[in-house]
């Protein structure tokens, strides 16, 4: 997974680096995308805590 992970990020580095737009435009569209990967990573979560919450309530279901 560490080596993934690395992997990604110099990919997403060597493509940010390969690009012609100007350094204000390349800057703008990554915190656009960081803006858009922080509220799919909230997402992910609640949906996450979500399963959690169901499992605890469906496992105190079986203990009564």
């Amino acid at each position: 997974m560490n080596l993934e992970i690395r992997k990604f990020e110099e990919d997403v580095v060597s493509l940010y680096n390969s690009s012609n737009a100007p350094a204000e435009a390349k800057r703008l569209v990554l915190l656009e995308i960081l803006h858009k990967a922080e509220i799919a990573s909230q997402n992910a979560l609640q949906i996450e805590l979500s399963k959690i919450k169901e499992s605890e309530v469906a496992n105190s279901e079986q203990s009564v």
